[in-house]
């Protein structure tokens, strides 16, 4: 039975009303009597927008999801990010072909769908309308300001048991009713917390088992709700959740064997995330992956970084794509962890924003949705009025090495000395403006003309001296010829070129411990039909994650026929709608660049 506060909310058009927004049973939103929302566009929001934050508190609970309240024939509805569903409340997303109907399982039969909700997109997320849900479950659901207030009612913990499986352990929660639950995982440890109370007797009760997975289990209870803390006997186990009815009860798996449950879902127009076990040999690797469309005119791929003033800085990928506004990322290019400086290329809209280092494997693209994967120089050299001709070993870069190197505006507005005993030569337009010798790394601060650039000699070698006011004369050209490809991002190394592996991390100086490293590792590639893969893959079955050679496979057996290593280890990060898909955020490294997919609905 409903409680007067909630019928009070229905009856003030907080929620829709059953008969407005029918939701079982219209699986392709063309059934008598089914009204799917195709809403999406970002106007018809800001026109019939009442309310929107990025936090819901559920039975006290602060937790970061984004949400939506508007008006939509006379009736208030609200939506809930679709990843923030899963990760706030512990609803599984099945697959679905149409971005404007979600299925979802949540206490029910696994992998079977109790309710379809309606799904609007927008620039950055996909939001799912929980109207109707939350009426079904008799919640309670109150915005206050940019915080939405969810209470689910009593739930309890009615018992708890723990058995071993030949993959892992399994433990099995009973609840009197439909719970909210929320992972958070890092390495070697699982943080539940269970939107339910459970008596002191009941944990006195528990009786931790021998296992395969589990070192420990740790009850502690909170105001209206548990928490359960899981230390693993290994880094490689993930929890998997299912919620289950008849009876009620929360089934949390902890796998050794590394396989994860199946998804293709059409997030959007030209988006599809996807996520499966892949099988290389004896090894199975939880692989998840977007599917872009890069020819879509609703989706533009733009290099994102930290900092667009300067060439410094770092922060969690989820951070980098909110500032950015993007619906999808992934980390890319590999840079310094102490100075947090890049260590190879970006070129954004035709502006070099770093260069590439030692011939290493990059992507780059355009407008039209075309693409080249290949290692790449750029070549840049000076001409002065005698003839003299110097060339420039790196471009706007952390990587240090006995020569010339050569600063812009994108570094920033000054340079501080990045080694002992650099001669810095300032020059404005095409002429030389001053040379200046400086002793200390990390000492001083050197303006960077607007509209010039300095040059900076390193080593034992004499600098050039080229006296004021001489006039200068600067080629650049890359290899291969980007002039129709203004957008790049590099890492490395090459893993696949026309359907064939290429790897030779050698030839782009890797090194050996670099090599043979097994880790996580994020992958870019394109397809023979011209669709952008975006892949995150972490720890095999009872083992570490993928070699190099094993995710060039990897990324051939997503079907990729040119594909590109990115930055990876604690990097590695797939992004979508507001949320990490492949990890959690606890267990993510900050990074310096990422690949961003912007959406225009």
């Amino acid at each position: 039975m409903l409680s007067l506060f909630y019928a009070l909310l229905l009856g003030a058009g907080i929620f829709a009303s059953a008969n407005a927004l029918p939701v079982k049973g219209c699986e392709d939103g063309l059934t008598p009597g089914c009204s799917v929302s195709t809403l999406g566009r970002e106007t018809f929001f800001a026109q019939n927008l009442v309310a929107q934050g990025n936090q819901i508190i559920v039975n006290g609970q602060t937790l970061p999801i984004s949400w939506k309240q508007w008006r939509e024939n006379n009736q208030v509805r609200i939506a809930i990010s679709d990843v923030g569903l899963g990760s706030g409340f512990g609803v599984e997303l099945l697959s679905t072909s149409n971005p404007t109907l979600q299925p979802i399982q949540w206490y029910g039969v696994p992998g079977k769908t109790r309710w379809r909700l309606p799904a609007q997109v927008t620039s950055t997320g996909r939001y799912v309308e929980v109207t109707q849900w939350v009426q079904e479950l008799g919640w309670q659901m109150v915005p206050q300001g940019n915080v939405l207030r969810v209470q689910t009612g009593s739930s309890r913990v009615l018992g708890m048991r723990q058995g071993k499986q030949t993959w892992g352990d399994r433990l099995v929660i009973a609840l009197n009713q439909e719970t909210p639950v929320q992972v958070n995982h890092a390495p070697g440890k699982t943080v539940i917390t269970l939107g339910a109370v459970a008596s002191p007797a009941l944990f006195d009760a528990f009786e931790s088992k021998a296992s395969n997975a589990v070192e420990s289990i740790k009850f502690t209870p909170q105001a209206g709700r548990t928490q359960i803390e899981i230390n693993l006997k290994t880094k490689q186990v993930r929890p998997e959740i299912l919620t289950l009815n008849a009876p009620y009860r929360l089934a949390i798996d902890f796998r050794l064997d590394a396989t994860i449950p199946t998804k293709q879902i059409q997030w959007a127009s030209g988006i599809q995330w996807r996520q499966q076990t892949v099988t290389m040999g004896s090894s199975q690797f939880p692989v998840f992956w977007l599917q872009i469309d890069p020819r879509n005119p609703q989706i533009q791929l733009r290099p994102i970084r930290t900092n667009t003033q300067a060439a410094s800085g770092t922060s969690p990928l989820v951070t980098l794509a909110r500032q950015s506004q993007v619906a999808a990322a992934i980390n890319a290019g590999f840079f310094n962890r102490n100075n947090r400086l890049p260590l190879g290329v970006i070129r954004d809209n035709g502006e070099w924003i770093s260069g590439p280092i030692l011939n290493r494997g990059a992507i780059a693209w355009n407008h039209r949705g075309q693409f080249v994967i290949d290692r790449l120089t750029l070549t840049e050299t000076l001409t002065t009025q005698g003839g003299q001709r110097y060339p420039i070993l790196y471009l706007n870069s952390g990587y240090l090495k006995p020569g010339l190197s050569r600063y812009t505006s994108a570094w920033g507005t000054t340079y501080t000395p990045l080694s002992d005993n650099e001669t810095i030569i300032s020059v404005n337009g095409d002429r030389v403006i001053s040379q200046t010798q400086a002793t200390q790394a990390g000492t001083g601060q050197f303006p960077i003309p607007p509209q010039g650039y300095l040059l900076v000699h390193r080593g034992q070698t004499p600098p050039p001296f080229i006296p004021p006011g001489s006039p200068l004369q600067l080629q650049i050209r890359s290899s291969p010829d980007l002039t129709n490809y203004p957008f790049t991002l590099g890492a490395g190394p090459l893993l696949v070129q026309n359907g064939r592996i290429v790897l030779n991390a050698e030839r782009e100086v890797f090194s050996q411990a670099f090599i043979r490293q097994q880790a996580s590792r994020s992958a870019i590639g394109v397809t023979s039909n011209g669709q952008l893969i975006l892949a995150a893959v972490h720890e095999r079955s009872y083992g570490k994650g993928p070699t190099l050679s094993e995710i060039a496979q990897i990324m051939q057996r997503l079907g990729a026929v040119d594909a590109l290593n990115l930055d990876g280890g604690s990097s590695t990060g797939l992004y979508l709608g507001g949320e990490l898909l492949d990890r959690s955020p606890r267990s993510a490294a900050r990074i310096h660049n990422a690949l961003g997919v912007f959406l225009q609905p």
